[in-house]
């Protein structure tokens, strides 16, 4: 089951958040900006992050965990709550969606599957672009026949395989999980790198 922090100051809107996810997803909560810096760790998925809040605000929240030393906490996606209307101050932001409350329960849930999702299939590919990386720069300066008698090159191999059919699938389920209007975006950049 994926794990969602949501951190939010007022506490109705973080029961109710936290009622809507909590059978699909494993949430923790945090009432303020600190609490929700000390509970994020590498096995969280997703942030939900109430961008009006005393104290450390949403925008400094994202900031330090964008800054943080280990990747897979500031990498983690981060979905903006916040009852403001967008303003040219998001630009800089890094955010991965920024919703407006209120939310019905459906699109709250949609919105977390399809940032996950994305999520998931950008960190396959890196993987799987390395390991190319790695057998075409082995390719490129030794000899076959030292690489097909070489056991971690052939295991190299097929982690590649294996890789790709997890890029396949993860496509594919990215592709259901995306509504319409996205798709067609998102293949346009698919040609882009292809």
């Amino acid at each position: 089951m994926k794990k969602v922090l949501i951190i939010e100051d007022n506490p109705d809107e973080l029961e109710l958040f936290e009622e809507i996810l909590k059978d699909q997803y494993q949430v923790t909560t945090a009432g303020d900006g600190e609490e929700g810096l000390q509970k994020i760790s590498p096995e969280t998925d997703l942030v939900l992050l109430d961008r009006m809040m005393p104290g450390i605000d949403g925008g400094e929240v994202l900031k330090k965990i964008r800054k943080n030393k280990n990747p897979e906490i500031s990498q983690t996606p981060v979905i903006l709550l916040t009852a403001l209307d967008p303003d040219l101050d998001i630009i800089e932001m890094e955010f991965n969606d920024y919703i407006n409350k209120p939310i019905s329960p459906k699109n709250l849930r949609k919105k977390i599957k399809e940032t996950i999702s994305i999520s998931e299939y950008d960190t396959q590919i890196d993987q799987y672009y390395s390991t190319i990386n790695k057998i075409e720069k082995l390719r490129e300066n030794l000899d076959e026949d030292i690489l097909r008698k070489n056991k971690e090159y052939q295991e190299l191999k097929r982690k590649k395989q294996k890789q790709q059919k997890k890029v396949d699938k993860s496509l594919q389920k990215l592709m259901k999980d995306l509504p319409p209007e996205k798709t067609e975006e998102f293949h346009e950049i698919l040609e882009k790198l292809l």
